[in-house]
């Protein structure tokens, strides 16, 4: 029970972070702030071949934005239940990482995000210390996930985003039904936080 109930926070975390940033309209005092603050969904649900191994410690993932509904109820059997609908319409991004493993749970990570603006906008980052994930998976549904995090640094900013420099957080829940790290399909809600240089 205890752990439906973090899990069932977790989602509703994510949902209302999701929920702002697509649908939550700007005010005028967010038009003047120095800073700008995007989130993201990201997942490798329908990308084919989205996690190469280049090296035994190393994977490069390739994921996709789009506009994402998280739904979460609690069953009749007293379970926690979640759907998750990806919608690939208008612009986007794609989300390169090269995750290096560090440990069973501990992981490195640089990325790149290209957005599919004119300007062909960029955003690189590097993690600030070590991100981790759970040593063991939960059900959802029937479906063994796990989830973890990480937070990184803006190294490089181009396009709009030219000048500008930041944070990214990053939480991810990892469908391992699969069996591995490689061949899991990734959830990821992005929260990136920019400002000029100064």
């Amino acid at each position: 029970m205890r752990k439906s109930k973090r899990l069932l926070a977790s989602v509703v975390v994510a949902g209302m972070i999701i929920g702002g940033g697509i649908q939550g309209r700007v005010s005028a005092q967010q038009l003047n702030s120095p800073t700008l603050d995007l989130v993201l969904f990201f997942s490798n649900a329908d990308v084919p071949n989205s996690v190469q191994v280049p090296a035994p410690d190393r994977l490069i993932v390739t994921e996709r934005s789009g506009e994402v509904s998280v739904r979460t109820w609690i069953g009749s059997d007293g379970q926690v239940k979640s759907t998750v609908q990806l919608v690939r319409t208008g612009p986007g991004a794609t989300l390169t990482l090269t995750v290096k493993l560090v440990s069973i749970t501990e992981f490195e990570v640089t990325g790149r995000i290209v957005f599919d603006d004119a300007q062909g906008s960029t955003l690189e980052f590097q993690s600030v210390g070590r991100g981790s994930f759970a040593e063991e998976a939960v059900l959802i549904n029937g479906i063994p996930f796990t989830h973890g995090g990480y937070v990184a640094r803006v190294t490089q900013a181009t396009g709009r985003f030219a000048g500008m420099t930041g944070t990214v957080t990053d939480n991810f829940w990892l469908d391992v039904s699969g069996g591995s790290l490689d061949r899991a399909i990734g959830y990821q809600f992005v929260v990136i936080r920019l400002a000029q240089r100064q």
